[in-house]
C-alpha cells in the first residue's frame, strides 16, 4: 500500500462500479446541483481539471487505466483499459467488484493496510472527493455549523460504522449519522414508504479541515467557501462524552422488518441514531446514555403512527386493512380550532375525548399530543385554502391556523374518535390526518430486547387486549 493506491481505493469505494462482465470500470461523482455545468461553469472547469490532473495520472500509474469523463448531473469518470489488476486487488482486500461498490462495501480488509495516518487520510480523501457532499445546505441548524456529509446509499451499515471509526482514528470526530432506517428517516409517519434516502455520515468542516484531507481543488475551495459562512470555529465532541436526548415519539414503522436491512438491525425499533451505533458494537457509542434512553423508552415509542396525512380514501383504506383499527367504533366530534391553539399556548400537552366532547391535560402520559393535533389541523385548513405543497403545508403552521381563526373564529374540524385509545382521524371528508395517542403505561408492555443484543429494542404490535388491560 502507498499513498497513491490508498487514494485510488478511496475513489473506488466511494464511487466505483463495474459492468456485469467486470471489463468496464467507472467512478461516479454524484455532485448533483453542486457540480452542475450550466449553473456553475467555473466550478465545473475545476472539477474537470481535478479529474485530469489528480485522478488520471494516479490511475495510469497504479492500474494502467486511462481516464476520461462525462459531465452531467452525475459526473462519471470512465476508466479505459484492462481492469484485471484492479479486480484482483479489490478481491484480495475483501471488496466485491460490482455495479455500485459502496452499496455493499466492507473495508475491514483495507483498514489494516492503512498503517499510518497519512495513508488513512489519503484513503479518506478519495471517499470525500467522491461522496463527501459540500452543498451549502449541509449544515447543522445554521450557517455557523458547516458540514461535510458522506452520502452512502444502500444498507451497508457496517461500512458506515467502519468509515466513522476510521475518521475517529485520525482524530476527525464525526458529528452524527443519519441512518437509512425508517425510524430515523420517518420517525413520525408509520406508513411513509419513501424513506430509503441513504445513510449520511456528517462531520463538521472544521474537524474535517483539521484532520481529514481533500485532493480535489474543487472540494477544497468549496470547504473554504462554506467555512467562511461561519462566525465561529466548531470543536467536535467525542461520542463517548455526548449527552443524549430524545424529543418526541418514534412510531412503529411498517418497514422495520424490511428485507434489505442488515440482520442485526432488522426487526428492531430505534429512538436515537446512537442506539444503532450501540447495536453495531461501535467502540465509541455512549452506552450509558443509550441505556438511559432505553430505560425510559415507553415515553418515546408508539405502536401507532404519530401522524399520517393523506386523502380521505387512503386513510380509510389503512383503517380497513388493520384489524385493530377496523374493529373500532368511531364517533364524530367537532373540535374548535381556537380551543386547541389556546390550550397548547396555555401549557397543555394532550387532548382527550369523552362520549360528549373533549378536554385538555398538562400530562403527556395519556392522550393525543396537542402539537401533533395542530399539525393535523393545519393540514386540513391548508387543504381547504389551497396552501398545500403535496402533503406539506405551505408556510408556517401557526400562521396558517392563525389566519384561519381570523377568517372564522368559530372554525371547527371534524374528529373521528375511536372507542379505544387508537389513532383519531381529523378530516374534512376530502383529506384526513391520523393522530396517534400517547399511552406510556400500556406501551411499556410492548417493549422487549433481543437476547443477542441488549440495545436492539423490539416493539411488538399492540392488541385489543393490551388496550383493554
Amino acid at each position: 500500500m502507498n499513498t497513491d493506491k490508498a487514494y485510488i481505493l478511496g475513489l473506488v469505494i466511494g464511487g466505483g462500479g463495474f459492468s456485469a462482465n467486470l471489463q468496464d470500470f467507472y467512478i461516479k461523482l454524484p455532485y448533483k446541483q453542486w457540480g452542475d455545468v450550466q449553473a456553475n461553469p467555473e466550478r465545473a472547469g475545476i472539477i474537470a481539471r481535478d479529474i485530469l490532473k489528480v485522478v488520471k495520472p494516479l490511475m495510469v500509474a497504479e492500474y494502467g487505466l486511462d481516464v476520461t469523463f462525462v459531465t452531467g448531473r452525475e459526473w462519471r469518470i470512465e476508466c479505459i483499459g484492462n481492469t484485471s489488476k484492479l479486480v484482483k486487488d479489490l478481491r484480495d482486500l475483501g471488496v466485491t467488484p460490482m455495479s455500485e461498490i459502496r452499496k455493499n462495501a466492507d473495508i475491514s480488509g483495507i483498514v489494516p493496510k492503512l498503517v499510518d495516518d497519512n495513508l488513512k487520510r489519503r484513503f479518506i480523501a478519495g471517499i470525500a472527493d467522491t461522496i463527501g457532499s459540500m452543498a451549502p445546505s449541509q449544515r447543522r441548524f445554521s450557517d455557523d455549523v458547516q458540514i461535510i456529509s458522506f452520502e452512502i446509499n444502500g444498507f451497508a451499515f457496517r461500512f458506515v460504522c467502519q468509515l466513522c471509526n476510521l475518521l475517529y482514528s485520525v482524530g476527525c470526530l464525526p458529528d452524527q449519522i443519519l441512518w437509512q432506517h425508517p425510524n430515523m428517516q420517518s420517525g413520525n409517519d408509520a406508513y411513509y414508504t419513501q424513506w430509503k434516502k441513504g445513510n449520511k455520515l456528517r462531520v463538521t468542516l472544521d474537524a474535517f479541515s483539521k484532520f481529514g484531507a481533500l485532493a480535489f481543488k474543487s472540494k477544497a475551495m468549496a470547504s473554504q467557501e462554506n467555512r467562511s459562512r461561519q462566525s465561529r470555529t466548531n470543536t467536535a465532541e467525542p461520542c463517548e462524552e455526548k449527552r443524549l436526548a430524545v424529543s418526541g415519539v418514534t412510531a412503529r414503522h411498517i418497514d422495520e422488518d424490511y428485507r434489505d436491512l442488515p440482520p442485526e438491525i432488522r426487526g428492531g425499533h430505534y429512538i436515537h441514531h446512537k442506539q444503532i451505533c450501540a447495536v453495531l458494537n461501535c467502540p465509541h457509542a455512549p452506552l450509558r446514555e443509550v441505556d438511559g434512553l432505553l430505560a425510559d423508552a415507553c415515553h418515546h415509542v408508539s405502536p401507532f403512527t404519530v401522524l399520517h396525512k393523506d386523502d380521505a380514501r387512503q386513510i380509510a383504506s389503512i383503517i380497513l386493512n388493520d384489524p385493530l383499527l377496523r374493529n373500532r367504533t368511531y364517533r364524530s366530534i367537532n373540535v374548535s380550532v381556537f380551543s386547541v391553539k389556546r390550550a397548547a399556548e396555555n401549557g397543555n400537552a394532550t387532548i382527550l375525548f369523552t362520549e360528549s366532547g373533549s378536554y385538555y391535560s398538562e400530562s403527556n402520559e395519556v392522550g393525543y399530543p396537542l402539537n401533533t393535533m395542530l399539525d393535523a389541523i393545519a393540514y386540513i385548513v391548508a387543504s381547504k385554502t389551497g396552501a398545500l405543497n403535496g402533503k406539506r403545508v405551505r408556510g408556517s403552521r401557526d400562521e396558517v391556523i392563525e389566519n384561519a381563526i381570523k377568517a372564522n373564529p368559530k372554525m371547527t374540524v371534524e374528529v373521528r374518535v375511536p372507542d379505544l385509545l387508537t389513532p383519531i382521524i381529523v378530516t374534512d371528508g376530502k383529506v384526513s390526518a391520523m393522530v396517534g395517542p400517547l399511552n406510556a403505561e400500556v406501551y411499556k408492555n410492548l417493549i422487549s430486547f433481543s437476547p443477542d443484543n441488549r440495545y436492539k429494542m423490539i416493539l411488538r404490535p399492540i392488541t385489543e387486549d393490551d388496550l383493554r388491560g
